[in-house]
């Protein structure tokens, strides 16, 4: 089918002016008048694979609509011939997109019926302007003088028949192709914007979301406007008009421009560039603990010697601070550092308990000088990595192994599947990895998933079936036979992680096993002195966490096990961590274990504990105990119900401005939600009314400037004529406000970026080249410990690794996030999981997506009171009262009837059948 590119029919449409806006100029991005303020010109030479794909997919359909040709096989013929023009680097990822084309352009093609037109174009004058015009194909019917002009676009619709966001947009360029069909002599005239892809097209074809055969039914893929009876002058149509040439005109202000319009708009990186946000000042410890008083299960705690210990710690009890007394008692009986063992859940947990014992010792003094760095203080992956690092030559490696991330894996995947591809495999995306379409995964995910199923059975593939790894692909229609392809690629990865010296998280759980009991079965008892171990968050312990405690209980130094925690803190379920071990902690150890509580809350006001006991008396799988406040009685909770979640965040923040203007500072006051969409809302609904706020839930480093910032100067290393990376780099460097110098400057900083890429690419050695490119990080990093973090994982790496990962990041990276940890002003939006461990006077607590099914979950339960129990001196608990559905089948929000229950609020909402319900809260 490769001849189908032959002569078209013409019918030319008379020229006005050779400047003319193009078709694809009527965007909102383009109408920005930021945007057209900014006339410095750049070039980009890492146009993605779809850029050309497009152009391909509509020569494919115009040349087979001209010629007449509709077989499968030839369309598949000429689109494969053409594919490569794409530059897809991964076979696997062309193979299923040319599918996936090749599918959607016969649906259309089978369901055309009609002769075809095809015009050479011209331009109109358009509210005074001149306009190109070129439909991509028409439908003419001479006998009514009608006219369809057609042009096709490959996603899935951007513009609706009745969506008014775009509607402007979407008038603009549909009445350009109005007014080519009018200079073409036409009274009836129709204009219309295909869209190849459904909305609820579903590659995959899962039930009841299936690819619909007929284009033209149903799916929202087809925009049209249509001016009937023209007969040389204006139209109703052109009066309607009115409104979009006004914005054609005036162009859109910035803050008018909404989100997904600014992030398709080329100038995106550099128009919306963010600083970071201004860090606090951190105030010089002044925690003077010599004084401290302990209540008596803290001093029975501290003084715990031999056996097996659990401390029920609450939250708020002081757990941490006890924990260190105990180790600086252990120190001053004579015990070396050496011969404790402290672990913890996070490295930030690990930092802070060595700072907490440092504190101990210059407080209290020892008998003897110690050195802390001898006191293995380390999360449970650190300590596997430690044994992993002893051993790593006999476990096969040739240097100690580092850590692999989700972007490398995808990396090595990607690059496994283009040169072992999968012909059976073809019904889905190779990218959509993420949470753009949550109910499908793509290729790379499903792989990844199934070679860590893998390697948690132990690797071994040998009796390993489809079934054993179908879970990997749920909602995904993926054949056995294919599967079992994937399965058998699992050796290859293995060896590459191997030949690389990488190893996964998982590994640093799974390989210290494999050194125990075949590697070097003595190595713990040559290696190490342990006395007395102690474990901190135990209630987030897991399976193979509690074998290693087991095996650590039989080294013949051992004395005592400590392991510290609060089952109703267990909230990482999702980690595979269950409270069961802390619950049961006997059963598991196997040994007699003594119990020492510690239920004295010191943060919180009497009110807040209450609330958070009685809630806590819900659960029926728990340790029994109820917190004991110890200050002062404060403010009574505050639960408050509302009908629409517009409400409830107009309360919340009415709320927060009276806390403001009463004095408390914003930094005193965090809201907590369950989901980081629920804090981008209420950011928007704070920041309109110019309230400071600052995000504390984990952020994409794909939306942070300065990464992308980095990324872009990495493209620029590969190939100096893109001088829109260039620009994105420059812009970085003098701290976002290019837009805002001359255009000869901007060429200046341009230049200089392309001349600094030159030199890093001439240095004479690896190292030279790395140190070159970690200077320019820094030049940029604006003082942004998210920039820091990233610094810090490429700087493990050699040179030519570290490009490797910044192109893989480009490519993965949109689901790595970091969360910040360093105090910053402004209120804090925080999510439930990530707002353990901390604390503030005032905290607002929206339940409103709490409840995500219809039963409950004793987890969430647990959730809410770690959320609630951040209080110390006011607690606001609100939400809406349906947790979700529609019509008749809304669905309570349990949650907030609970908190309802608790503080005496009877919960009766009255639900209207009127599209909008006024707000009507319950009783204050």
């Amino acid at each position: 089918m490769n001849n189908m590119n032959g002569q078209t029919q013409v019918a030319q449409a008379p020229a006005t002016q050779n400047s003319a806006w193009s078709f694809s100029a009527f965007t909102n991005a383009n109408m920005c008048n930021k945007g057209r303020e900014f006339t410095f010109e750049t070039k980009d030479t890492n146009l993605p694979e779809n850029y050309y794909r497009k152009s391909l997919i509509m020569e494919c359909i115009k040349a087979a609509l001209q010629w007449g040709e509709r077989r499968s096989e030839a369309i598949m013929d000429y689109l494969n011939s053409r594919y490569d023009d794409c530059g897809y680097k991964n076979t696997q990822q062309r193979q299923m997109n040319l599918l996936w084309d090749h599918k959607r352009v016969m649906r259309y093609l089978n369901c055309e019926t009609r002769k075809a037109t095809f015009l050479e174009g011209g331009v109109i004058v358009m509210n005074g302007q001149s306009v190109k015009v070129k439909p991509d194909v028409c439908f003419i019917d001479d006998s009514k003088k009608s006219i369809e002009l057609v042009r096709f676009q490959v996603g899935r619709p951007y513009l609706t028949q009745s969506g008014k966001k775009n509607a402007v947009i979407r008038d603009l360029k549909l009445f350009s192709m109005i007014l080519y069909g009018r200079e073409l002599g036409y009274q009836n005239i129709t204009a219309s914007i295909y869209y190849l892809q459904k909305n609820d097209d579903v590659i995959s074809g899962l039930a009841g979301k299936n690819f619909n055969p007929d284009f033209f039914e149903g799916g929202g893929n087809i925009v049209s406007l249509t001016d009937e009876g023209y007969m040389g002058h204006p139209t109703e149509l052109d009066k309607l008009m009115e409104d979009a040439f006004a914005v054609m005109n005036t162009g859109i202000d910035e803050e008018k421009m909404h989100a997904e319009d600014c992030e398709k708009c080329p100038k995106y990186d550099i128009c919306q560039y963010t600083l970071p946000p201004i860090r606090l000042e951190e105030e010089a410890s002044t925690k003077d603990i010599s004084n401290l008083k302990l209540t008596q299960a803290q001093t029975a705690a501290v003084n715990v010697t031999n056996g097996f210990w659990r401390i029920n710690a609450g939250a708020g009890a002081g757990k941490t601070m006890v924990t260190a007394l105990r180790v600086w008692n252990l120190l001053n009986q004579g015990v070396r550092p050496e011969e404790i063992l402290l672990i913890t859940f996070t490295n930030a947990g690990a930092k802070e308990m060595r700072d907490r014992i440092q504190l101990c010792i210059e407080t209290f003094k020892l008998n003897y000088r110690v050195n802390l760095d001898d006191m293995i203080i380390c999360t449970f992956n650190a300590f596997g990595d430690l044994v992993i690092g002893d051993n790593y030559a006999n476990l096969g490696y040739t240097k100690k192994p580092k850590i692999i991330d989700d972007v490398e894996r995808y990396g090595i995947i990607a690059r496994l599947m283009n040169e072992h591809p999968i012909p059976s495999w073809t019904g889905e995306s190779f990218l959509y990895y993420n949470s753009r379409q949550k109910h499908q995964k793509g290729a790379l995910a499903i792989v990844s998933e199934i070679f860590r199923m893998i390697k948690q059975r132990g690797g071994d593939i040998t009796n390993i079936t489809a079934s054993d790894v179908r879970d990997a692909a749920y909602n995904c229609d993926v054949p056995d036979v294919a599967l079992m392809e994937v399965i058998k690629l699992y050796p290859l990865y293995a060896q590459q992680l191997m030949d690389r010296n990488l190893i996964e998280y998982v590994d640093q759980e799974i390989l210290p096993f494999q050194v125990f009991e075949s590697v070097d079965p003595s190595y713990l008892n040559n290696r190490f002195l342990f006395k007395h171990i102690i474990v901190d968050e135990f209630q987030d312990s897991n399976e193979g966490q509690i074998e290693l405690l087991k095996i650590l209980k039989t080294l013949p130094t051992f004395q005592s096990l400590m392991v510290v925690g609060d089952d109703s803190q267990a909230i990482f379920g999702f980690r595979e961590t269950s409270p069961e071990y802390i619950i049961n902690f006997a059963s598991y150890i196997g040994e007699q274990v003594q119990d020492i509580f510690l239920v004295e809350n010191h943060r919180s006001t009497p009110e807040i504990i209450e609330f958070a006991n009685k809630l806590n008396s819900l659960n029926k799988e728990k340790v029994e105990k109820d917190l004991v406040a110890t200050r002062p009685s404060g403010a009574g909770v505050v639960v408050n119900g509302f009908y629409s979640r517009d409400d409830e965040y107009d309360w919340i923040v009415q709320s927060i401005k009276q806390q403001l203007d009463n004095g408390r500072r914003p930094e005193q006051i965090a809201v907590i939600a369950y989901t980081k969409a629920e804090l981008q809302r209420l950011a928007d609904a704070l920041s309109k009314h110019k309230l400071p706020t600052v995000l504390l839930a984990p952020e994409k480093l794909m939306t942070n400037s300065r990464i992308r910032a980095i990324l872009s100067f990495v493209r620029v290393l590969g190939d100096s004529a893109d001088t829109k990376d260039a620009l994105i780099a420059a812009n970085a460097v003098v701290g976002g406000c290019i837009m805002d110098l001359p255009n000869q400057k901007i060429q200046q900083l341009v230049d200089n970026i392309i001349v600094r890429a030159e030199n890093i690419r001439n240095a004479a050695s690896l190292a030279a080249k790395k140190d070159g490119l970690m200077k320019f990080i820094d030049s940029i990093a604006m003082d942004d410990e998210t920039v820091q973090a990233f610094k810090e994982s490429l700087e493990t790496k050699e040179y030519g690794e570290i490009l490797q990962y910044c192109i893989d990041f480009s490519l993965y990276g949109e689901d790595t996030e970091y969360r910040r940890v360093s105090n910053y002003p402004g209120i804090v939006l925080t999510t439930a999981h990530s707002s353990k461990g901390l604390e503030w006077p005032v905290v607002y607590n929206t339940v409103t997506r709490y409840q995500t099914q219809a039963r409950v979950s004793e987890e969430t339960r647990r959730l809410l009171f770690v959320s609630a129990t951040r209080a110390r001196d006011e607690l606001y608990i609100s939400g809406t009262y349906a947790a979700f559905g529609k019509g008749e089948n809304l669905v309570k929000n349990h949650y907030l009837q609970e908190a309802f229950d608790i503080v005496g609020k009877q919960y009766n909402p009255t639900f209207s059948t009127s599209k909008k319900t006024s707000y009507t809260p319950l009783s204050a």
